[in-house]
Protein backbone atom coordinates (compact mmCIF):
# COMPACT_ATOMS: atom_id res chain seq x y z
CA UNK A 1 0.00 0.00 0.00
CA UNK A 2 1.12 3.19 -0.84
CA UNK A 3 0.16 5.95 1.17
CA UNK A 4 0.37 9.67 -0.72
CA UNK A 5 0.78 12.75 1.48
CA UNK A 6 -1.98 15.05 0.93
CA UNK A 7 -0.18 17.83 2.54
CA UNK A 8 1.89 20.54 1.31
CA UNK A 9 5.82 19.60 1.46
CA UNK A 10 6.98 21.90 4.35
CA UNK A 11 9.01 24.95 3.55
CA UNK A 12 11.91 26.01 5.90
CA UNK A 13 11.74 29.66 6.71
CA UNK A 14 14.85 31.41 7.32
CA UNK A 15 14.24 33.32 9.94
CA UNK A 16 15.54 37.27 9.77
CA UNK A 17 15.74 37.87 13.15
CA UNK A 18 17.86 34.58 13.88
CA UNK A 19 20.28 35.37 11.37
CA UNK A 20 20.50 38.96 12.51
CA UNK A 21 21.36 37.93 16.22
CA UNK A 22 23.89 35.13 14.33
CA UNK A 23 25.60 37.88 12.36
CA UNK A 24 26.01 40.31 15.22
CA UNK A 25 26.88 37.86 18.17
CA UNK A 26 30.10 37.76 16.92
CA UNK A 27 31.16 41.24 16.91
CA UNK A 28 29.48 41.52 20.36
CA UNK A 29 31.27 38.86 21.67
CA UNK A 30 34.50 40.07 20.54
CA UNK A 31 34.02 43.51 21.68
CA UNK A 32 33.20 41.62 25.02
CA UNK A 33 36.64 40.32 24.97
CA UNK A 34 38.79 43.33 23.50
CA UNK A 35 37.35 45.90 26.11
CA UNK A 36 39.47 44.09 29.18
CA UNK A 37 42.06 43.76 26.79
CA UNK A 38 42.69 46.90 26.18
CA UNK A 39 42.09 48.54 29.66
CA UNK A 40 44.75 45.52 30.75
CA UNK A 41 47.00 46.81 28.11
CA UNK A 42 46.46 50.58 28.47
CA UNK A 43 45.60 50.77 32.66
CA UNK A 44 44.04 52.80 34.69
CA UNK A 45 40.81 52.16 36.16
CA UNK A 46 38.25 49.34 35.25
CA UNK A 47 36.37 51.22 32.56
CA UNK A 48 36.32 47.63 30.82
CA UNK A 49 33.92 46.41 33.63
CA UNK A 50 31.38 49.11 32.78
CA UNK A 51 31.82 49.41 29.07
CA UNK A 52 31.07 45.03 29.00
CA UNK A 53 27.81 45.90 31.29
CA UNK A 54 27.09 48.58 28.83
CA UNK A 55 27.41 45.67 26.12
CA UNK A 56 25.23 43.23 28.37
CA UNK A 57 22.40 46.09 28.65
CA UNK A 58 22.48 46.99 25.32
CA UNK A 59 22.16 43.13 24.66
CA UNK A 60 19.73 42.07 26.47
CA UNK A 61 17.36 44.98 26.27
CA UNK A 62 17.44 45.70 22.30
CA UNK A 63 18.92 42.01 20.91
CA UNK A 64 18.17 39.73 23.35
CA UNK A 65 14.51 39.92 24.40
CA UNK A 66 12.82 38.30 26.99
CA UNK A 67 9.87 35.78 25.97
CA UNK A 68 8.19 35.04 29.18
CA UNK A 69 7.73 38.76 31.09
CA UNK A 70 7.83 40.72 27.72
CA UNK A 71 5.55 43.86 28.90
CA UNK A 72 6.12 47.41 29.21
CA UNK A 73 6.45 47.81 32.61
CA UNK A 74 8.48 44.25 33.08
CA UNK A 75 10.77 45.90 30.41
CA UNK A 76 10.79 49.34 32.20
CA UNK A 77 11.75 47.63 35.86
CA UNK A 78 14.42 45.90 34.20
CA UNK A 79 15.91 48.49 32.35
CA UNK A 80 15.45 50.75 35.54
CA UNK A 81 17.58 47.96 37.59
CA UNK A 82 20.09 47.79 34.66
CA UNK A 83 20.78 51.71 34.97
CA UNK A 84 21.02 51.11 38.86
CA UNK A 85 23.97 48.62 38.67
CA UNK A 86 25.65 50.94 35.62
CA UNK A 87 25.12 53.91 37.84
CA UNK A 88 26.84 51.75 41.16
CA UNK A 89 29.66 50.49 38.86
CA UNK A 90 30.41 53.82 37.38
CA UNK A 91 30.30 55.16 41.12
CA UNK A 92 32.40 52.56 42.36
CA UNK A 93 35.24 51.82 39.53
CA UNK A 94 35.10 55.25 38.38
CA UNK A 95 33.79 58.58 40.24
CA UNK A 96 32.95 57.88 43.31
CA UNK A 97 30.53 59.44 45.76
CA UNK A 98 27.68 60.32 43.80
CA UNK A 99 25.75 56.90 43.78
CA UNK A 100 23.37 57.90 46.94
CA UNK A 101 21.74 60.76 45.35
CA UNK A 102 21.71 59.70 41.62
CA UNK A 103 20.26 56.17 42.33
CA UNK A 104 16.79 57.24 43.88
CA UNK A 105 16.18 59.83 41.49
CA UNK A 106 16.47 57.36 39.15
CA UNK A 107 14.57 54.97 41.24
CA UNK A 108 11.78 57.50 41.74
CA UNK A 109 11.94 58.58 38.20
CA UNK A 110 11.20 54.96 37.38
CA UNK A 111 8.57 54.54 39.44
CA UNK A 112 6.50 57.17 38.36
CA UNK A 113 6.87 55.63 34.65
CA UNK A 114 5.74 52.77 35.93
CA UNK A 115 2.56 54.02 37.24
CA UNK A 116 2.10 56.01 34.05
CA UNK A 117 2.56 52.88 32.32
CA UNK A 118 0.62 50.75 34.83
CA UNK A 119 -2.44 53.31 34.56
CA UNK A 120 -2.61 54.15 30.97
CA UNK A 121 -3.56 50.47 30.02
CA UNK A 122 -5.18 49.58 33.24
CA UNK A 123 -6.83 46.46 32.19
CA UNK A 124 -4.51 44.79 30.31
CA UNK A 125 -1.63 45.72 32.66
CA UNK A 126 -3.25 44.62 36.19
CA UNK A 127 -1.85 41.38 35.27
CA UNK A 128 1.65 42.41 35.03
CA UNK A 129 1.11 43.39 38.89
CA UNK A 130 4.33 41.64 40.62
CA UNK A 131 7.47 43.10 38.99
CA UNK A 132 5.85 46.82 39.90
CA UNK A 133 4.69 45.51 43.09
CA UNK A 134 7.94 44.28 43.87
CA UNK A 135 10.05 47.29 42.90
CA UNK A 136 7.64 49.12 45.11
CA UNK A 137 8.13 47.06 48.09
CA UNK A 138 11.91 47.13 47.68
CA UNK A 139 11.78 50.71 47.35
CA UNK A 140 10.17 51.22 50.37
CA UNK A 141 12.60 49.24 52.18
CA UNK A 142 15.42 50.88 50.69
CA UNK A 143 14.54 54.52 51.54
CA UNK A 144 13.62 53.56 55.02
CA UNK A 145 17.22 51.12 55.28
CA UNK A 146 18.84 54.72 53.63
CA UNK A 147 17.06 56.82 55.99
CA UNK A 148 18.23 55.11 59.26
CA UNK A 149 21.72 53.54 58.61
CA UNK A 150 23.29 56.48 56.97
CA UNK A 151 21.59 59.14 58.93
CA UNK A 152 24.53 61.59 58.07
CA UNK A 153 23.74 61.55 54.54
CA UNK A 154 20.07 62.40 54.20
CA UNK A 155 18.94 63.71 51.31
CA UNK A 156 15.73 64.50 49.35
CA UNK A 157 16.22 61.90 46.96
CA UNK A 158 16.13 58.88 49.37
CA UNK A 159 13.39 60.76 51.00
CA UNK A 160 11.25 61.43 47.71
CA UNK A 161 12.01 57.93 46.55
CA UNK A 162 10.20 56.37 50.03
CA UNK A 163 7.37 58.74 49.79
CA UNK A 164 6.58 58.49 46.05
CA UNK A 165 6.91 54.46 46.54
CA UNK A 166 4.42 54.61 49.46
CA UNK A 167 2.14 56.74 47.55
CA UNK A 168 2.13 54.59 44.75
CA UNK A 169 1.59 51.49 46.67
CA UNK A 170 -1.54 52.54 48.30
CA UNK A 171 -3.04 54.58 44.95
CA UNK A 172 -2.20 50.66 44.09
CA UNK A 173 -4.05 48.75 46.83
CA UNK A 174 -6.53 51.52 46.76
CA UNK A 175 -7.50 51.21 43.04
CA UNK A 176 -7.57 47.45 42.53
CA UNK A 177 -9.37 46.62 45.86
CA UNK A 178 -10.12 43.23 45.89
CA UNK A 179 -9.06 42.52 42.73
CA UNK A 180 -5.11 42.62 44.25
CA UNK A 181 -5.62 39.80 46.56
CA UNK A 182 -7.20 38.07 43.43
CA UNK A 183 -4.25 38.96 41.40
CA UNK A 184 -2.03 37.94 44.12
CA UNK A 185 -3.43 34.75 44.40
CA UNK A 186 -3.26 34.05 40.66
CA UNK A 187 0.53 34.57 41.02
CA UNK A 188 0.81 31.82 43.61
CA UNK A 189 -1.35 29.46 43.06
CA UNK A 190 -0.64 25.61 44.25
Amino acid sequence: MIVKCTYPPEVKKTCKRLKTLNVLRWPYIAALIVCPIVNLCVGGPMWSVIADFGLYMVWTMIFNIDLIEFNRISQTIKGIIKCIIMLALIDVLLAPGWIGLVAPIVCFGGLILCAILFYTDFERQKHNLMPMLILLIVSCIASIVCFNVFQETHNWAVIVMGCVAFVLLIVLLITLGSEFFKEFARRFHI
